[in-house]
């Protein structure tokens, strides 16, 4: 596979919320009850918030192989107005985005007054432009999370890049050595990390791994790899709450999701940075620290997968024996 390499991380939570820069910010400030649950299926809701005032149409992701990059259908809404565009979720190596000034997180809404909301409208307008400099507009949210649109030049190029095929369910560790770790050591390293920030953080005891939760969340990383989305809610409209009770888990959950590409470290690197971001987050938030510091947490589960393009990693997370 080409070297797709991801200048973010990509983050999601429910239970509490989700961040930036790929995917972010569903708030959810509590776990669901058992009994909350029904009115909650995706059909209930015709986009689902990506990032503060972004919206996706739809969480199926998409390619652009002129873009050189990954991403969904959304919207920004903002006071002047809502613009349509497409959300780039991740980057390759090759590819028109760097020359647009674009990187993961941004909205691409226009180049030269054509609006680009899909991987196939980007292929296609971009195909269509011969050499010269274009107008180019996207959003970016600042550090505050206010969209800010820019208007930028850029010299576009017609060409795609050429992903090549890798049949590997597992990169190796260090593609230098060729050598392999266990999706169940990459786990446990993720639990360590989980209990070394909860420890560096207020002495909290430590969380329990628990192998229902473990498989619970196993079982949705593979999933997410599978079926190429990163959503709390799968193709058939199960959030964490059914997910959870159809592996015999009656406690509320607490999910964490995360993804990286392959092409800049190891797995261990790419976990560590994940928990990194995650505990870097801001105090007295719903968000995924306060999933992995809440001092009523006493089991996780977690789960890794992986198709040698990109790794996921699920943390589940319950107050109570599951």
């Amino acid at each position: 596979m080409a070297k797709a390499i991801l200048t973010a991380l990509a983050l999601c939570l429910l239970g509490c919320a989700c961040p930036a820069p790929v995917c972010a910010d569903n708030a959810m400030p509590r776990a669901y009850s058992k009994s909350e649950t029904a009115g909650l299926r995706i059909a209930a809701r015709p986009t689902a918030r990506i990032r503060q005032g972004i919206f996706a149409y739809s969480n199926k992701q998409e390619t652009s192989l002129v873009l050189g990059a990954t991403g969904v259908p959304a919207y920004v809404a903002s006071a002047s107005g809502s613009r349509r565009g497409f959300y780039i979720m991740s980057v390759f190596n090759g590819g028109n985005w760097r020359r647009m000034n674009l990187q993961p997180g941004d909205l691409l809404i226009s180049v030269d007054n054509q609006v680009i909301t899909s991987g196939a409208q980007a292929d296609s307008v971009l195909k269509g432009m011969t050499t010269g400099n274009r107008n180019v507009v996207f959003c970016r949210l600042d550090d505050d999370g206010r969209p800010q649109f820019t208007t930028s030049k850029a010299s576009i190029s017609a060409v795609e890049i050429t992903p090549v095929a890798n049949s590997d369910r597992l990169r190796p560790i260090s593609h230098q050595s060729g050598q392999h770790e266990s999706i169940e050591a990459l786990e446990s390293y993720a639990i360590e990390l989980v209990n070394a920030d909860r420890a560096r953080n207020g002495n909290l005891p430590p969380v329990k791994s628990n192998a229902t939760l473990n498989k619970l969340a196993r079982d949705y990383a593979q999933y997410l790899v599978d079926h190429k989305i990163f959503a709390h809610v799968d193709d058939q409209g199960r959030d964490p709450a059914v997910r959870a009770r159809q592996h015999g888990v009656n406690a509320g959950i607490y999910e964490n999701l995360a993804f990286q590409q392959y092409g800049w470290g190891n797995e261990r690197q790419m976990i560590n940075a994940s928990e990194k971001s995650m505990i870097n987050e801001p105090e007295g938030q719903h968000n995924h620290r306060s999933n992995i510091l809440g001092a009523e947490r006493q089991y996780i589960g977690v789960g890794v997968a992986t198709d040698g393009h990109e790794l996921m990693l699920v943390h589940e997370f319950t107050n109570t024996d599951p």
